[in-house]
């Protein structure tokens, strides 16, 4: 390196010169790679060719790629994985049974529904999943998008008239389902239609999440910022607590869908509240506090406990024994769990009701996703160890599609259970083959003891183990001060599925987020550079202590892509800083050339006053040698003076001034250089590069030599696809080529056609 240009050396026998670098093209021509560069329909053959290429290694590889367990079981460490796994499963498979009834019910499906889901798709994940400690299952935010669709799909006029009922039970039922009464058939029909549903949801969301795979997209998690994820999660909380406040104290309301869902509940359940049952409301009181007190001392013993105590399950046998000693359905109408049927339900998902909802399965596909490799990225990052972004899809899709033959609605990650997992000392997903032996033994022989199991307790665990998140309004301040359009996208977020509902509020929120990057690379700020004082580096003027030597160079940064988005505010920027607009000063220039070129070939023409023009001529030589160096002019007393009027002389001074104030104070002057740094720019679009060629033009008419530094790749192959001279215009580095304008002005070299910033990057230097 020589003063901060870089050199190539050449060596001719002996002799050693150095020939400086200071174009792109020169420094590509000389060290870039060769590209072979093949036709695209040979491009194509060669891809097909090795996609249709089979071989023993090719067939390891995919196998090993589609089925993870085939990587880390032949790889299991009994000795050091199997006692942490097993404890982890155990426990996990506890906390699944009151949180599988639970979100059943939140889904508002049977909760043996949540059963199904805390299984199936669970004996899946470890086969084709690539995360070590996530615990698939059921999930609040899940079973409340579910509720959302159900309640549209299925509302609660479904039955019809008793008639209508009664006919359809006629004909399709059991002696013993006849005997029952009109309302039961009539709750049977509908839960039964909700899980038919349930399940075509479960194999829409699935395929959704296999064609994303195929088509690689599992980055589109990167659409998705954090603060948007945590304002959706938060505000869908909301309505999971509101679902549930109705049955802490045993009221019955309605259910609305929709904009402003959330209002109307809570109006209706204000309403109602006269009607609440006050046994339910004592038991939900005590069982919270319970649950409350539980969880902080597992927090304040968190150190010094082996394992987590399972509070949620204890609530559950307790209130189920509650119920049954106390006779709390029969004698204080507390509404229970109800029936819980043992075995296995298989069932056939309808064609048309996977079609019809594949539109509504796409938020909760995103959703699931999304929520899921968080939290693999947050163990794998802990762990040391990878997690694949589409190879998860391929595993949720399945378990999904699989799971919905048995009854299962969607399911996804669960946080809670995954933390346990996680710090009970899981190493691997074989616990997940312990905690789904737990759930089955619940499904074969152990649901029935759970229908005394009182609703409200249900209840509570829910809105217990989600209130961290529906409090997460206290990120917003620190999210705040770091960054306030982050800040504000939270509160959209969670604004809009509050009052619009989950399903809108997500758009709404994704759209908002969208928006928000387009705002920060439209709102981009250009700043003028200079080099500081005694360093070798280039700042905002206006922010730091700068040199002036280089007074006729302006150094101009962009901080952001240029793109069709802000373009506009690019130039303004530009011109602002510049002091003058080159474009229309150019196109002012030319248009005083055509206006010169016309008037003297006019005055050529006319032939006939030639006699007058030698007056006039005469004339203006003698005002002209009047005038003064500051402006001003004198009457000269001579024979010829009053041959001169006094308007004529005040109409030729006042053009002489304005000649002479052109001359000294035309901006377009005042530089001979001009950089870009592209360093901050990332890329730039057909509109940007656009500009830039006819700022180059303008700035060439200008007798200005326009200069960019430190594009980037994208940026170079953009420019080279718009403008033809951009070679001579791109330089290596901004050291370079503020060297490169310092050496021009000494040498006087001063640009008067386009072609000659051909040469200037070598001559030059």
């Amino acid at each position: 390196m020589s003063n901060g240009i870089f050199t190539r050396r050449v060596d001719n026998d002996n002799d050693v010169t150095q020939q400086p670098i200071s174009l792109e093209c020169d420094l590509d021509a000389k060290y870039r790679k060769r590209e072979c560069k093949l036709e695209v329909d040979k491009q194509l053959r060669k891809r097909m060719l090795e996609a249709c290429t089979c071989n023993g290694r090719r067939l390891k590889t995919f196998l090993r790629s589609i089925f993870p367990i085939l990587i880390w079981l032949p790889k299991y460490d009994v000795k050091n994985n199997l006692l942490g796994d097993i404890a982890a499963g155990l426990t996990v498979g506890v906390v699944h049974i009151p949180q599988g009834l639970a979100y059943g019910l939140l889904a508002t499906l049977p909760p043996i529904v949540g059963i199904y889901v805390s299984f199936f798709p669970v004996i899946l994940y470890p086969i084709f999943g690539t995360s070590r400690h996530i615990s698939m299952g059921t999930f609040a935010v899940i079973s409340i998008l579910i509720s959302g669709v159900l309640d549209q799909r299925v509302p609660a006029s479904f039955c019809g008239d008793h008639q209508g009922i009664l006919n359809i039970s006629s004909s399709n039922s059991t002696d013993s389902f006849l005997n029952e009464s009109t309302t039961v058939i009539c709750h049977k029909l509908y839960q039964a239609r909700k899980v038919e549903v349930a399940s075509a949801l479960a194999v829409s969301v699935g395929l959704l999440q296999v064609i994303m795979y195929l088509f690689n997209l599992g980055l589109v998690t990167v659409f998705l910022s954090d603060s948007l994820v945590s304002g959706f999660v938060s505000g869908a909380s909301i309505h999971v607590i509101t679902s549930q406040i109705p049955k802490l104290v045993g009221v019955t309301v309605r259910r609305f869908s929709g904009p402003l869902a959330l209002v109307h509940t809570y109006i209706d359940i204000f309403r109602n509240i006269t009607t609440a049952n006050w046994a339910t409301i004592v038991i939900s009181s005590v069982a919270i506090v319970f649950l409350v007190a539980g969880k902080e001392f597992n927090s304040k013993y968190k150190k010094k406990l082996p394992l987590p105590i399972p509070w949620e399950l204890g609530i559950v046998i307790l209130a189920t024994a509650a119920s049954y000693f106390g006779q709390f359905e029969e004698g204080h109408k507390v509404v229970t769990v109800g029936e819980v049927p043992t075995g296995i339900s298989p069932i056939v998902p309808g064609g048309a009701d996977v079609v019809s909802l594949f539109f509504d399965a796409i938020p909760l596909a995103i959703v699931a996703f999304t929520v899921e490799i968080s939290l693999c990225q947050i163990f794998a990052t802990k762990h040391a160890y990878e997690v694949h972004s589409n190879q998860e899809l391929l595993a949720l899709g399945i378990c999904n599609i699989f799971g919905a033959f048995f009854s299962c609605f969607p399911s996804a990650a669960s946080l809670s259970r995954s933390v346990i997992y996680e710090e009970i000392g899981g190493k691997t997903q074989l616990g997940a083959y312990i905690s789904s032996a737990v759930v089955l033994a619940v499904l074969l022989w152990i649901g029935p003891l759970f229908q005394p199991l009182p609703q409200a307790a249900l209840a509570v665990i829910i809105i217990v183990n989600i209130k961290s998140i529906a409090f997460m309004w206290k990120n917003v301040k620190p999210l705040w001060r770091i960054s306030r359009l982050d800040a504000i996208t939270w509160m959209v977020a969670w604004f809009s599925v509050v009052l619009l509902g989950v399903g809108v509020g997500l758009i709404v929120g994704f759209a908002f987020s969208i928006f928000t990057v387009i705002l920060r690379t439209r709102n981009a700020t250009g700043v003028q550079l200079q080099k500081l004082r005694h360093e070798n580096v280039y700042r905002d003027c206006k922010k730091y202590i700068t040199s002036t030597q280089h007074d006729e160079i302006f150094i101009y940064q962009f901080t952001s892509p240029l793109y069709f988005v802000n373009k506009d505010r690019f130039a303004k920027q530009l011109y602002a800083q510049l002091g003058f607009d080159p474009i229309k000063e150019f196109a002012r220039k030319k248009s005083n050339i055509v206006r010169s070129k016309f008037q003297k070939k006019r005055k050529t023409n006319n032939k006939d006053d030639v006699s007058l023009q030698i007056t006039s001529n005469n004339r203006n030589k003698r005002i002209m040698s009047s005038v003064n160096g500051d402006g001003n002019h004198r009457y000269r007393k001579n024979s010829n003076a009053s041959d001169v009027s006094a308007s004529e002389v005040d109409e030729l001074m006042s053009s002489v001034h304005s000649v002479i104030s052109q001359k000294a104070f035309d901006p377009a002057q005042k530089y001979s250089h001009v950089i870009f740094d592209m360093k901050q720019s990332s890329f730039i679009d057909s509109d940007g590069a656009k500009l830039i060629r006819e700022l180059y033009d303008s700035f060439c008419g200008l007798h200005i030599t326009l200069m960019l530094t430190s594009c980037c790749e994208s940026v170079k192959q953009t420019l080279r696809s718009v403008w033809e001279d951009r070679d001579s215009a791109l330089y290596i580095s901004l050291d370079v080529a503020v060297h490169v304008a310092m050496s021009q002005q000494q040498s006087g070299h001063v640009l008067t056609t386009f072609s000659e910033h051909q040469d200037i990057g070598t001559s030059s230097v």
